[in-house]
């Protein structure tokens, strides 16, 4: 581990009998840009009363007192304000308050990496704070405060899970990781900071706490609305290795969401423009012919005039078509139109947002809540 990563030291207590550690700096190292072949690559950052810039290892330190400093790349180096600073990376950080880049605004420091051809640009600040920030994106700030302490855990649980991932393959391979999980929905939604005051309290009722199998982190999936599924039925899913997603029993709780069942309808012509965008083609028929035991669409054949078939897995379909909600569904072809009826928003795995909600309202708490979703968990949590 770098040293740069080395700036304040946590552990993870489990809380066990007989417990373990697990080395932890307390820090989340989000990437927000990717720059690929990053020569001549010019961004901006922008804190109101300057920047302290320092390189990896700390030894160098420089004030800037510009509110906008001006960053570029090229084959061989990193340039702040057209001064040529390192040829390997960057840590900045604010004088006072946050720095700004692009549209939003973040805690802690950014950390600029030069990897050979390619450039990171990562934002690094508390785990509390990163999960602040992400149920304003990942959650329904207005809703219950007790809902948003269960997604307060599930969001801590997910990162944590993921920084401890990242370290250790970093150690084991010792190719270097720079990051520990993206900004975008591949990981959870992060967009900085926010005016949704109210979800501070989720985050610290429930500061440092997440959920453990065996003693570690679990990968805390969820969902907006399970659609009913039951997870233990999907097709494909590592349940071995992660037996608290395999909930044999369904919810029934999300049944009166919006998001419970939905509809959406194509005409053939647009359906068959989707599928094949650089031919003609005349739909004859669509037909599911395989699903897994929760009825996730696994293949479509759909036949075309000439008699052609044309073969998709579900996931195909899925990433094709925006407006369906998720692989829970049927499909036929109705006079001039294609109809899809579907059931659920997500993946089905792991917590129902809906579901959770409802649960609220009956009388739940979080930890109950956490428990009927992730079977067999227990808690751990993270001590200063």
């Amino acid at each position: 581990m770098n040293k740069f990563f080395m700036i304040r030291f946590f552990t993870i207590l489990l809380l066990y009998s007989s417990f373990s550690l697990y080395s932890f700096d307390g820090k989340v190292r989000v990437l927000l840009a990717e720059y690929k072949n990053c020569s001549g690559n010019i961004f901006q950052l922008t804190s109101p009363s300057g920047f302290l810039i320092t390189d990896l290892d700390r030894s160098v330190k420089m004030e800037i007192a510009s509110s906008i400093i001006t960053i570029k790349i090229d084959a061989n180096n990193i340039y702040i304000n057209n001064k040529k600073l390192s040829r390997s990376g960057v840590i900045l950080s604010p004088l006072e308050g946050h720095i700004t880049f692009e549209d939003n605004t973040y805690d802690g420091s950014f950390i600029i990496i030069k990897d050979q051809k390619d450039c990171y640009l990562i934002n690094s600040l508390h785990i509390e704070d990163y999960v602040y920030s992400v149920l304003r994106w990942e959650s329904w700030p207005g809703w219950p405060i007790e809902v948003n302490k269960a997604f307060a855990i599930t969001c801590r649980t997910y990162v944590v899970a993921k920084v401890i991932e990242a370290r250790s393959a970093h150690k084991k391979s010792r190719v270097k990781r720079w990051y520990d999980i993206k900004n975008t929905n591949i990981h959870q939604t992060y967009k900085g900071t926010h005016t949704c005051h109210h979800v501070r309290q989720a985050v610290t009722e429930t500061c440092g706490i997440i959920m453990t199998y065996k003693k570690k982190p679990i990968v805390a999936m969820y969902d907006a609305c399970c659609g009913g599924v039951i997870p233990a039925g999907l097709h494909g899913i590592d349940f071995v290795g992660a037996p608290y997603l395999a909930r044999s029993y369904p919810c029934t709780y999300c049944k009166n969401s919006k998001l419970y069942s939905w509809r959406v309808e194509y005409t053939a012509k647009v359906f068959g423009e989707r599928i094949e965008p650089q031919k003609k083609i005349t739909i004859k028929d669509v037909v599911i012919n395989a699903k897994d035991k929760a009825g996730i669409v696994q293949n479509i054949v759909i036949t075309t005039a000439p008699a052609v078939s044309i073969n998709l897995s579900g996931k195909k379909i899925y990433s094709l078509f925006g407006e369906i909600k998720s692989l829970c569904f049927s499909i036929s072809k109705k006079s001039h139109k294609i109809v899809i009826s579907g059931k659920g928003y997500g993946h089905h795995l792991g917590m129902c947002q809906w579901g959770a909600r409802t649960m609220v309202a009956e009388g739940w708490d979080y930890k109950g809540i956490l428990r009927f979703y992730y079977p067999g968990i227990s808690w751990m949590k993270l001590e200063v």
